[in-house]
């Protein structure tokens, strides 16, 4: 080969790779008007990521504060109902045993009256007083009726019969005020056995 024809080669070749370049660069770059776009969609981008952290802690970060202190003003206030709950176990369980004992003060009282009623019944009988013979009787008999709705069943039909003797005491003695002597001794011993069942450790 010739030096022209070797000139000629390589100016061709140089021609070519000279236009094959441009073609290159033309492929990759991108219009101006697409690459403005894309600086706005990165822009906008930005702007909404910062905008979501700025709501974040702006009004997401403040409401879980409130919600955990609300969450433990709960707790704290469950436990406070919790307290409570068990002061009002420990008075309810106060009232009853006071209830119980007053009920029983009650009747022990109601029994003591029946009881000196009947011995200063007793007592009037031997003066040979008539009149507060009489009131005694009443007292005991009042004070027996005042018992009987308060105490256990089983001892109703004994409260029975010591009405019925009183009964019979205001009736006798209107004869004699010694023929009441036998009703007022027994209601007397059946009154302090009544006394020694229901109240033992008095």
């Amino acid at each position: 080969m010739s030096d022209l024809d070797k000139d000629a080669a390589a100016s061709q070749a140089k021609s070519a790779a000279s236009d094959e370049k441009p073609a290159a660069k033309s492929a990759i770059r991108l219009p101006a008007s697409l690459r403005n776009s894309l600086r706005w969609v990165m822009v906008a981008l930005i702007a909404l990521v910062v905008g979501a952290l700025l709501i974040t802690f702006a009004f997401y970060v403040p409401t879980q504060q409130k919600l955990d202190q609300a969450t433990t003003d709960l707790s704290q206030a469950n436990q406070t109902i919790a307290g409570l709950d068990t002061d009002k176990a420990t008075l309810t369980a106060q009232v009853e045993t006071l209830t119980k004992a007053l009920a029983l003060a009650e009747q022990h009282t109601y029994l003591l009256q029946a009881l000196t009623g009947v011995q200063t019944a007793s007592q009037a009988l031997a003066d040979g007083d008539a009149t507060a013979m009489t009131l005694s009787l009443q007292r005991a008999s009042q004070a027996l009726d005042s018992l009987a709705p308060n105490v256990d069943p089983i001892y109703k039909a004994a409260l029975e019969d010591m009405k019925q003797n009183v009964a019979l005491a205001q009736t006798k003695m209107k004869a004699d005020i010694n023929n009441a002597l036998p009703h007022l001794e027994l209601l007397e011993t059946n009154l302090k056995l009544l006394e020694d069942n229901l109240f033992p450790n008095r």
